[in-house]
């Protein structure tokens, strides 16, 4: 037990060094994104920082008060301490799924809504922080209201007879909501990818400052996104293998068990911090919109040209050319042709 502690003392660390560096470095983000995907990037911040800065807090206390009280009666604690010493811990676990969401909701409108997406303030962003949090804290406090708040544990864990069943059904929940949530990602870069490919016949400044915000945007959700599915897979996983067949364990290897699969959360705090620092300073390559080409205007004349019967003229190449004296030339027997006679 005292070696998870003390690997969760180091990668806590590592994870508030790392979300320092990302807020110091913030004035030299070369990738320009809208705000209101901004700010679900931000909430994933401010909740991975949240774990990290308590279980630094719970596992220095942990281990110091097992250095100097040898009782254990004496290291009792009050529910309500563990409660919120551990509490961002499950805000995390419940509150990243959400970020998740609202980072794939939000490009999924500007994706799908490209020219009116840019007349949207940022009132969308501050919508979907208000989901977020009032969502996770709604969660946890579904899961632990009918904890005994003056109860004492001898260790810093949240789990007991009441709350198991609902971690244990909200995790098979966050499970499944993450994985449709990845797929919906993948889906969204191989859209954003065609419709950068593709020749559009409406073609504006905006819509190109469009799609090349949402390729950006889509640059940093995706790695973000596999990251954490990948982590919080093994995680909950892991977690849940704890939960189901820790019945045939002592409380003691039951705790270690489930204190061993918290390690992945750090883990995954750190990637994901780390990831931030890579990519948001990672300059994209802007791209401009196919606009509809000269070729298309050509074939389009040299089609009506066949149906009025006039000489296509061909180019040393063998290639249809389609020029300026060609055009009032064609247009004007067109006209003829189309007056009454």
């Amino acid at each position: 037990m005292s070696i998870i502690q003390l690997t969760d003392i180091f990668l806590s660390t590592i994870s508030i060094v790392l979300f320092i560096f990302n807020v110091v470095g913030f004035k030299k983000i070369k990738t320009t994104v809208h705000f209101n995907f901004k700010i679900n990037i931000v909430n994933a911040a401010i909740l991975g920082l949240l774990h990290a800065v308590f279980m630094l807090i719970t596992q220095l206390r942990n281990q110091i008060m097992y250095r100097i009280y040898k009782d254990p009666c004496e290291l009792l604690v009050p529910t309500w301490i563990v409660l919120i010493l551990r509490g961002p811990g499950f805000i995390y676990v419940f509150g990243m799924p959400i970020v998740h969401f609202c980072a794939f909701a939000e490009r999924a409108l500007a994706t799908f809504f490209v020219k009116k997406y840019e007349a949207i303030g940022n009132w969308l962003g501050w919508i979907f922080t208000s989901f977020t949090w009032t969502t996770t804290l709604l969660v946890n406090y579904y899961i632990f209201r009918d904890e005994d708040f003056l109860a004492r544990k001898t260790y810093l864990g949240v789990t007991s007879e009441n709350s198991a069943p609902k971690i244990l059904k909200m995790h098979l929940l966050v499970l499944f909501f993450d994985f449709v949530t990845t797929l919906g990602d993948i889906g969204l870069y191989g859209i954003n990818k065609k419709q950068k490919s593709s020749r559009v016949m409406d073609y504006s400044l905006s819509k190109s400052y469009q799609l090349n915000e949402n390729t950006a945007a889509l640059k940093l959700l995706l790695p973000l996104s596999l990251c954490h599915s990948i982590c919080f897979l093994l995680y909950l996983l892991l977690n849940l293998s704890a939960r189901e067949f820790g019945n045939n364990l002592d409380y003691v290897e039951f705790m270690a068990s489930l204190e061993g699969t918290y390690m992945l959360i750090p883990i995954h705090i750190n990637a994901m911090f780390a990831m931030m620092i890579i990519i948001l300073r990672k300059k994209s390559e802007p791209f401009e919109l196919r606009r509809p080409s000269d070729n298309t205007t050509l074939d389009y004349f040299n089609h009506l040209r066949r149906q009025w019967g006039i000489k296509i003229p061909l180019s040393k190449d063998s290639e249809q050319r389609f020029t300026r004296r060609h055009f009032l030339r064609d247009v004007g027997v067109l006209y003829k042709r189309s007056e009454p006679s």
